[in-house]
């Protein structure tokens, strides 16, 4: 008589983790994978390697104490493997043992900090962050937000640089909320760009989509491009863009070095 054939229930769901081994000081990613049971519950049947760095593999179920929770994974995002992929062969190129400790994972991380913060500001909208201001009687005085902490990344070297952005415009029928103006000056510098282009960018936009007499932003920065190959750590480079009313008048100008 023959046998039965036994079929694998269906899977239900399959998720990817983030398994963290702190004694071996790795970083890979998972996918689990759930099958409906007899009762029509679902069971966990199996764990697959699915980084890059290591051969695609599977493994009997193990403790899984150390996976972190769905919700903490990255997005499923093409840039981010691409990502991955360019810095995994530009290590190569420097000469990196990738199966060294210290670097088992680093191209996971380097891509998910360069999609979570250095080039968001590509996906914010100047028109959006200033849109719907308060309108009714405005002060004819400056409005200035100072010491916004600020970074970007330097298009010529791929090297950060940080600083403090002050912001200022005079208001003709609108205002905004003083964050606005932060969030503004971030849409900008979160993205491979010039300190001298963020400021030009920053003025542009409140005369463009605010009832602005006059803008400006002034940003002194620290680039390490700058500082590291000549040892030149006390060098700052302050850049500043003026547009309307304080592009004209000199006295303006001054008043608002003066609260800079």
């Amino acid at each position: 008589m023959a046998r039965p054939t036994r079929t694998a229930p269906p899977v239900t769901n399959a998720t990817r983790f983030f398994g963290c081994d702190s004694a071996a000081g790795t970083t890979t990613e998972y996918r689990t994978t759930r099958r409906a049971d007899a009762a029509g519950g679902s069971s966990l049947t199996r764990l697959e390697f699915l980084s890059k760095l290591r051969p695609e593999r599977t493994i009997p179920l193990g403790p899984v104490s150390k996976l972190m929770s769905p919700s903490s994974t990255l997005p499923v995002d093409p840039r981010r493997r691409a990502l991955e992929a360019a810095v995994t062969e530009w290590l190569r190129a420097c000469g990196v043992d990738l199966e060294h400790k210290d670097f088992v994972g680093t191209p996971q991380r380097v891509a998910a900090l360069w999609l979570s913060d250095v080039l968001t500001g590509y996906q914010a909208d100047p028109a959006a962050i200033l849109g719907d201001p308060v309108t009714g009687e405005a002060p004819t005085e400056f409005v200035v937000v100072r010491n916004i902490p600020c970074h970007g990344m330097c298009p010529h070297h791929l090297m950060p640089w940080m600083g403090q952005a002050t912001v200022a415009y005079l208001p003709g029928t609108q205002l905004l909320g003083f964050g606005r103006l932060a969030d503004l000056v971030h849409c900008f510098t979160r993205r491979l760009t010039l300190q001298e282009r963020v400021c030009n960018d920053v003025a542009d936009a409140l005369m463009s989509h605010l009832d602005a007499r006059g803008s400006a932003c002034i940003i002194e920065g620290t680039h390490t491009c700058l500082t590291v190959p000549d040892d030149k750590h006390d060098a700052r480079v302050v850049t500043s863009s003026y547009r309307g009313e304080l592009r004209t008048r000199a006295d303006l100008q001054g008043q608002l070095r003066g609260r800079a």
